[in-house]
């Protein structure tokens, strides 16, 4: 009797204080992070340099970015930017790649190159002991690619069979038509990795051509942030890119992104179970004066697990496990699309509701809640991305692939401080066309494109004749 007396006591007890819980106190107010100051530096042969430093951690990073990606290259090579950003790490005139990769293991570093749309980037850590071999390294793959031809064939063939995978991946096939369909013929709109045809295309003297068009001093932009001096910084540069032969670079103009048009684009994956889905259109450029509160929008509609995409879509409706929206703005173009997936009977149903989604946006495209819940979202998370020097070194670095400020980072916490809902709005009604968005559905084209007629003209594209670099997007058309 004693046991059950007391265990209705505390049963009593729990209930009483379910019943009296507070709700948690708000949050404070975010803090402004005060970006790290930096110094600038140009070579003469015209390198610009970056010094931040950070003598928290006996480490140095280095972040270098050439101008030169897959939006300098024609359809035909797409590809091109990627391989030869990977290659560089892959031996040069001196070093070949097992050698570098040792340097870099017996120093406890990091060294990585990559190639994406808009610029070739090499990074690099290493304990401020090593900075010398750091700067070494960085400045001799940047400088002196091998490009030898067994690395060049087994990359292109490790890539070929990457895509082999990829293109029975649903999710990989949305997203790569849908910057087909949305940015139309434009050096922007090709996967950067390439696609089957066009890495048949490349060959050696592509890369070495590719390398001694845009690989110049008064291309790049050098970084280094960490446990130096900007006096003993500025001296490593000059030490190993001094020398590196002065020169700019004219490059081509990008044509314009076609006007937003209303589509629906199928790629037939027989007997699949679920859709892929990816409903977009253009968007603005990194440089826009729309772009922060662009962002700030995108928050709100589908950026974060409380928005209004993923709790109509997920919460409300149970259609899919997770939906989402992205506002990618890149230096020559951007995109502006919802993604998520659904079982094949409910892919139409889906599909309406991201339409209405976007018409509601329109409409309302913020309540006060939710400005100020995505605002302070974006002031608090500000800080925990810059933690590291390299994270830092890339930001700086970002300026200048993006055509920005030197001092954009800066005052960016300030400019989304000073954000108002009004601006908000004026950006969505300005940029959003939700009457012309682009839709792509991946699956068993046999279910889902007749119930996708009402959203638009249907195209339906066989897997086996799709073909990114064909401006009907299907081989032979």
């Amino acid at each position: 009797m004693k046991r059950i007396a007391l265990a209705l006591l505390v049963t009593g007890s729990i209930t009483m204080a379910q019943n009296t819980k507070q709700a948690p106190p708000p949050p404070a107010a975010p803090k402004l992070f005060p970006f790290p100051t930096h110094v600038t530096k140009k070579l003469a042969n015209g390198l610009t340099i970056y010094v931040i430093e950070d003598h928290r951690l006996p480490l140095v990073s280095y972040s270098l970015a050439v101008l030169a990606g897959s939006a300098q290259t024609p359809a035909s090579k797409a590809g091109l930017a990627s391989l030869a950003g990977t290659l560089l790490r892959e031996g040069t005139a001196k070093r070949n790649s097992e050698e570098i990769s040792k340097l870099v293991d017996n120093a406890g570093g990091s060294l990585s190159t990559s190639g994406d749309r808009d610029s070739t980037v090499v990074n690099a850590t290493f304990m401020r002991s090593y900075a010398d071999l750091a700067m070494d390294l960085v400045a001799d793959v940047t400088r002196n690619p091998a490009f030898a031809q067994d690395e060049i064939e087994r990359n292109l063939q490790q890539i070929q069979s990457g895509l082999a995978v990829q293109y029975k991946d649903a999710e990989y096939l949305m997203t790569a038509v849908a910057f087909r369909a949305v940015l139309g013929v434009n050096p922007y709109s090709y996967p950067p990795e390439g696609t089957p045809e066009s890495l048949h295309n490349l060959k050696r003297e592509d890369l070495l051509g590719f390398h001694a068009k845009y690989f110049r001093p008064g291309n790049a932009f050098l970084a280094i942030a960490g446990d130096l001096k900007p006096a003993e910084a500025i001296a490593l540069a000059e030490k190993y890119f001094g020398t590196w032969q002065a020169g700019g670079v004219q490059h081509d103009k990008i044509p314009a992104v076609p006007n937003p048009v209303r589509q629906v684009l199928v790629i037939d994956l027989p007997n699949a179970v679920q859709t892929q889905i990816g409903v977009g259109q253009p968007g603005v450029v990194r440089s826009d004066p729309d772009y922060e509160a662009l962002m700030v929008a995108n928050e709100i509609f589908g950026g974060s697990f409380n928005s209004r995409v993923n709790m109509k879509l997920r919460a409300s409706e149970g259609l899919t496990y997770g939906a989402n929206s992205r506002a990618m703005s890149l230096r020559g173009a951007g995109t502006l699309g919802v993604t998520t997936f659904t079982r094949t009977e409910k892919t139409a149903e889906a599909v309406k509701a991201i339409l209405t989604l976007f018409e509601e946006w329109l409409a309302n495209p913020a309540t006060d809640e939710e400005f100020t819940e995505s605002q302070r979202h974006l002031l608090g998370s500000f800080g925990l991305s810059l933690e590291t020097a390299d994270a830092v070194a890339n930001r700086v670095v970002s300026t200048a692939i993006n055509g920005l400020p030197e001092d954009y980072w800066s005052g960016w916490m300030g400019r989304i401080q000073g954000m108002t809902k009004e601006k908000v709005a004026a950006a969505v009604r300005k940029h959003v066309a939700s009457g012309k968005l682009t839709v792509v559905a991946v699956g068993d084209s046999k279910e889902i494109a007749k119930s996708l007629e009402p959203f638009g003209p249907v195209t339906v594209i066989p897997v086996e004749k799709l073909d990114l670099l064909a401006g009907s997007l299907a081989r032979g058309q």
